[in-house]
């Protein structure tokens, strides 16, 4: 029992995270892709870009699951005419559930009904500027979306989302860092340097860890500095 719970500890997963900010968003993934072989228990690690710019708009989006469903998601995503988060909120919900439900309709006529429900199943963050605001939108692989700026006081000055398979692990984590970290340092040094340690200590996820800042303007990767702007 014991081998077989370090077995699933170990399964490779992607973290997605989000901070919500007034003047920007930004948006952090784990770097680990898995690219299947004959043994299905295991694949060869690669490195993989996890959040995608829009065409040229300030918004980002990244996935959590099977290339399956990221893949139509990003079509998708891609053709629309984007207007409100609410809309978008709404019109992306029913889209995301419609193409998991597909890829589990596939699934299961492959290779049987023994396979695990949320297997070719995604989950997505879009983030950045629409309709005269920053916000993010979390979609989860079933359920209903939500917006991040819906849990965003008058007293806070950010909030952070994460979306993924170590997503209570990273929440948990991150309370932890809040409590103990001086108020004014908290902000991107504290949430960049705290996405570096968590990916290095979770074994089921792969750096370099790869941070966007989206403005008003454009979504910019900021985390790794290029070497020339290393001190």
């Amino acid at each position: 029992m014991a081998s077989d719970c370090a077995d699933i500890r170990l399964v490779p997963m992607t973290l997605l995270a989000a901070v919500l900010t007034p003047r920007a968003v930004f948006l952090g993934a784990d770097s680990q892709g898995i690219t299947p072989n004959a043994d299905k228990k295991k694949g060869y690690r690669n490195e993989l870009v996890k959040f995608h710019q829009v065409g040229s708009a300030p918004l980002m989006w990244g996935a959590a699951g099977h290339t399956a469903t990221a893949f139509p998601f990003s079509k998708w995503l891609g053709a629309q005419n984007l207007t409100t988060w609410e809309r978008l909120a709404k019109d992306a919900e029913y889209e995301l559930a419609a193409i998991n439900d597909r890829e589990d309709a596939l699934s299961k006529g492959s290779r049987g009904s023994k396979q695990p429900h949320s297997e070719r199943r995604s989950q997505v963050v879009v983030g950045g500027h629409l309709d005269e605001r920053f916000d993010v939108l979390a979609l989860p692989n079933g359920g209903l979306s939500s917006l991040l700026s819906d849990y965003l006081d008058d007293n806070q000055r950010e909030t952070v989302l994460f979306s993924g398979g170590p997503e209570v692990d990273a929440q948990i984590c991150w309370e932890v860092v809040k409590r103990v970290s001086p108020p004014e340092q908290f902000g991107f040094g504290t949430f960049s340097r705290f996405m570096e340690a968590f990916v290095q200590c979770d074994a089921r996820l792969g750096g370099p860890v790869r941070i966007w800042k989206v403005t008003k303007q454009e979504a910019l990767q900021v985390w790794p500095k290029a070497k020339s702007e290393a001190p």
